[in-house]
């Protein structure tokens, strides 16, 4: 299998793209820029998702399942990582990544190769808009979802560490 994905998360200002490439048994990409960005490097085989996104310093572990309904999984680890729980009904993605107080609602659409719908709540989420070509839908949700959930406990961590 062969495909794509591009979108952006957020708007024009303030918001960075996601671009994915699966190759088989392989996705690999970028989210951000080329300066503050992070690769995305994920192998698929026997219906689960391993891989990471970031550097070794930097980065979060991606450990998710395709089950029946969806995908469920987790994202950094036993400490200081995310729970992530989608369902796909007919190319509408929802679910949750994160905690039932701290965590982001997921609602996605992939229909006709258009991909729109937001992640995380009115105030913190983002827009989610772009296209696609031979991606599994509820892959590319579950890895904008985590791309969306890393960048959010990045800018915790950011704004924390200034007081």
């Amino acid at each position: 299998m062969m495909g794509s994905l591009h979108c952006r998360l957020g708007g024009s200002f303030g918001g960075w793209d996601l671009v994915l490439r699966i190759d088989g048994e392989r996705v690999s990409g970028r989210m951000g820029g080329s300066l503050m960005g992070k690769n995305v490097d994920v192998s698929i085989k026997d219906g689960r998702v391993d891989g990471r996104i970031g550097g070794k310093l930097d980065g979060k572990s991606v450990e998710f399942t395709m089950t029946e309904l969806g995908l469920e999984g987790r994202i950094g680890g036993r400490f200081g990582g995310a729970d992530i729980r989608l369902e796909d009904e007919n190319g509408r993605i929802f679910g949750r990544v994160g905690g039932d107080r701290l965590g982001n609602d997921v609602n996605v659409y992939f229909e006709e190769g258009r991909i729109t719908g937001r992640i995380g709540g009115s105030y913190m989420g983002a827009d989610l808009n772009g296209d696609y070509e031979d991606f599994p839908a509820i892959l590319g949700a579950g890895l904008a979802s985590a791309a969306q959930w890393m960048y959010e406990d990045q800018q915790k961590k950011s704004s924390s560490s200034r007081r």
